[in-house]
């Protein structure tokens, strides 16, 4: 089982504005992205605890909101990622623990019970932390949550940095260019160096159909086009693709909360 107060603090950092879609403040570039894998067979058990947390914010009134995905296709079952949204690292120091929130709704002894439950289903927990690079973004910072989030991670080559930043600009000018469904890409700054995400929202796995393929190519023409691939396959050490599906019932969202 792991170390409780690591859990804890992890989980703590579930209690604060809104992850990956869930922009809402136009100052926000930063997210920290938590993955939490759960035990097999404790699927149930842990939905049961991220929802009591979310009733002990709104009983208590908590100024927190935020969001919860679950892993879909591409990705490794029983794990669930909460992207963290922040402007400055000194909103950090703000952030609630969960044993205090669950203390404050339940009381010192359900309060407990509450996080026995939640920490013995975690399997593993993982944290980075990214920052919005703007420059390479075609959506824009407040853009509405969707149902599905197909995120692409890029680990790139530390000696390749700059020439896949340089691709990134042209990958950019090509997406507005044939009018490609909107992307925002994360570039890491705390966890593994030189890491990128291209996060593109969707609600239905039916618009993908329509998406356009090979943009590279029918931006610059075929050749340029290959060259450009050359260059993504020369920098790239490895990428991955998945994709996140909303959890609502896991979340916590303002916009839900002030329109009762």
């Amino acid at each position: 089982m792991p170390n409780r107060r690591i859990v804890c603090l992890i989980l703590a950092l579930l209690l604060v504005s809104v992850g990956f879609s869930y922009a809402q403040d136009q100052q926000v570039s930063r997210v920290q992205v938590v993955t939490i894998t759960v035990k097999s067979g404790m699927v149930p058990q842990f939905e049961d605890y991220i929802k009591k947390i979310v009733e002990a914010a709104n009983k208590t009134e908590a100024s927190q909101y935020w969001g919860f995905y679950q892993v879909g296709l591409g990705g490794p079952g029983n794990t669930y990622m909460v992207g963290l949204r922040f402007s400055k690292w000194g909103e950090l120091d703000g952030w609630s623990a969960v044993p205090s929130l669950l203390t404050e709704a339940y009381g010192e002894k359900e309060g407990a019970t509450i996080l026995r439950s939640g920490t013995v289903a975690i399997e593993s927990v993982e944290t980075a932390a990214y920052a919005r690079a703007a420059d390479f973004s075609t959506a824009p910072e407040d853009s509405p949550p969707k149902a599905f989030t197909l995120v692409t991670e890029m680990q790139v080559k530390l000696s390749k940095v700059r020439e896949f930043t340089l691709l990134m600009s042209k990958v950019k000018t090509a997406r507005e260019q044939l009018d490609a469904p909107e992307s925002t890409v994360w570039t890491s700054v705390m966890g593994e160096s030189a890491k990128y995400l291209m996060t593109v929202g969707f609600d239905k796995h039916a618009e993908r159909d329509g998406w356009v393929g090979r943009v590279l190519g029918k931006a610059y023409g075929d050749a340029e086009g290959e060259q450009l691939v050359g260059i993504f396959r020369n920098s790239v050490e490895s990428y991955r693709n998945y994709v996140l599906t909303l959890r609502s019932d896991l979340s916590r969202r303002r916009m839900a909360m002030t329109s009762n």
